[in-house]
């Protein structure tokens, strides 16, 4: 988990930190780091991806004609495909790149949003104190703490 936290969740933290450094804000830095990766990360692949799919698009008269050619081979089909799109260097995994890469965004952020105190300040909760006014704040039960079983006596009646 260390891994993650250091190559997904450390970058995205420093940036959503700058952006509450500017401005004083969290709402307002969350969004600011969606237009950020948006415009930087993710537009780019997503014109990679494009222009992809649209020299497919270029390419599907000639895959339909190999598939009338050789209709009942499927072997011969795929080997001929195979070729086309090497000889037309079409690759049509890049079209799972701006996938992967929202997937790896999603990632980082929920790391940063589980752990806000090591990404955003660099602080570890182990050095932190929390006990305020006489309280350990550790110890009180927190929503997160609700068992379902609890309110199972209040359901005897159906």
């Amino acid at each position: 988990m260390e891994f993650i936290d250091n190559i997904f969740g450390t970058p995205l933290g420093y940036i959503i930190y700058f952006a509450y450094r500017f401005t004083h804000n969290y709402g307002v830095a969350v969004l600011i780091f969606a237009v950020v990766v948006r415009l930087f990360v993710l537009f780019p692949i997503n014109i990679l991806a494009h222009k992809n799919s649209i020299r497919l698009l270029k390419l599907q008269p000639e895959i339909s004609l190999i598939k009338r050619r050789y209709a009942g081979d499927k072997e011969q089909i795929n080997e001929e495909q195979y070729s086309l799109f090497k000889k037309e260097r079409y690759s049509p995994f890049v079209g799972l790149i701006p996938l992967l890469a929202q997937l790896i965004l999603i990632i980082g952020i929920m790391r940063v949003m589980l752990d806000p105190m090591r990404h955003l300040y660099g602080i570890d909760a182990g050095d932190v104190n929390f006990i305020f006014l006489g309280l350990d704040l550790l110890k009180i039960p927190s929503f997160l703490d609700f068992s379902p079983e609890l309110l199972m006596p209040l359901f005897d009646f159906l």
